[in-house]
């Protein structure tokens, strides 16, 4: 029987983890970022622009944004983008920063329709973004554009990525 229980604790620990598309749009936009939903190209940057129903998000943009890696928790769930902007400077906020995001970005595994994911640029010549970081999240297959020239990534850490266009 405690098995049993424990099981069950996980499996909802973990569901109250993974946001809803409601939280998850509300969460970017207090960041001060954008969302597109259901598939529109046109980004929204106020609460008011949600809808009032039901609504996937399809786009998520947090350049400009500051923020922590570990917050990207937020975003965790949601599983129909397609676009994801993230800041570069969040992976490297300063000189000599010891900060590495890399775990962090498991919450992009769970993107399986995640087509283009780029990182701003940044003042600083690289990001704490390597390998490790790409590692986690290699099984998206739909993945067709990448930018992330300041990242340190070796030829070897794209190769799972085999729809890779640009």
């Amino acid at each position: 029987m405690p098995r049993y229980a424990i099981g069950l604790l996980l499996v909802l620990s973990f569901g109250a983890l993974a946001a809803t598309d409601r939280e998850g749009a509300e969460w970017v936009i207090r960041k001060h970022g954008r969302v597109m939903v259901d598939g529109s190209r046109t980004p929204l940057a106020s609460l008011s622009e949600l809808p009032a129903g039901a609504f996937q998000v399809t786009g998520i943009d947090l350049t400009g944004t500051v923020l922590d890696p570990k917050e990207l928790d937020h975003i965790a769930g949601l599983e129909h983008v397609r676009e994801l902007f993230l800041p570069g400077s969040a992976f490297t906020p300063g000189a000599g920063s010891k900060l590495e995001g890399n775990n962090e970005l498991k919450v992009i595994a769970g993107m399986k329709d995640l087509e283009r994911l780029q990182f701003s640029l940044h003042f600083l010549p690289y990001f704490n973004v390597t390998d490790a970081g790409f590692a986690n999240f290699n099984g998206l297959t739909n993945l067709k554009e990448l930018r992330c020239a300041q990242c340190r990534i070796s030829k070897r850490g794209l190769d799972p990525f085999v729809n890779l266009e640009a």
